[in-house]
């Protein structure tokens, strides 16, 4: 075997088994999901934490597995920007391009901060969560915080003051329910009002 190829046939395997695995998605420490939201939204501020919240609460609830879920999203009619579509993006894996992640250009006439509606595609149940328009002062004071601040103190908040969860059409599932270790666990349905 010539030599001088050796080197270059080597790189050609490393970079083509690298262009042939796909990256990693699936974010499992709060350092990999600042950085992923870095990475695909160009900074992670409090709303990019608040949307992986949602869209990881929706994973449990629904006992759903990532892209296995649709999500649509509207913001309230004085939220700066529609971000936490984003974070739900990161969570879930809904994207614009599978035509699983649809935000809506007109805002809600409703007086709220946004409003995500994520369907189990098997099992069409699908959850709303309604993002209060109290709940921004917080996330913009959370946005005073480093980046890895900012996940925790949205990771940490009490959920009640974050989003309130409907479930819109509920189906009968033969998935058991997540373990109470699960650190979203704590989290209850609310009634919708």
């Amino acid at each position: 075997m010539n030599t001088r190829l050796l080197p270059t046939l080597v790189t050609a395997l490393l970079c083509g088994g690298l262009v042939s695995k796909p990256l990693p998605m699936q974010a499992e420490t709060p350092q990999e999901w600042v950085a992923l939201g870095q990475r695909v939204h160009g900074a992670f501020g409090s709303y990019i934490a608040l949307g992986i919240r949602i869209g990881l609460d929706a994973l449990q609830r629904l006992h759903a597995q990532r892209t296995e879920v649709k999500v649509t999203y509207q913001s309230g009619p004085k939220a700066p920007c529609p971000c936490v579509a984003d974070g739900i993006m990161l969570a879930t894996i809904a994207t614009p391009g599978r035509g699983t992640l649809r935000v809506m250009a007109a805002p809600s006439s409703q007086p709220v901060f946004g409003i995500a509606t994520i369907t189990d595609m098997k099992t069409e149940q699908t959850l709303r969560y309604v993002i209060p328009a109290s709940a921004q002062a917080f996330l913009d004071r959370c946005n005073q915080y480093s980046p890895i601040k900012r996940y925790w103190a949205v990771m940490k908040a009490d959920p009640s003051s974050l989003y309130r969860v409907t479930p819109l059409r509920p189906t009968k599932s033969t998935k058991t329910a997540p373990p109470k270790s699960h650190p979203l666990a704590h989290a209850q349905v609310q009634p919708s009002r």
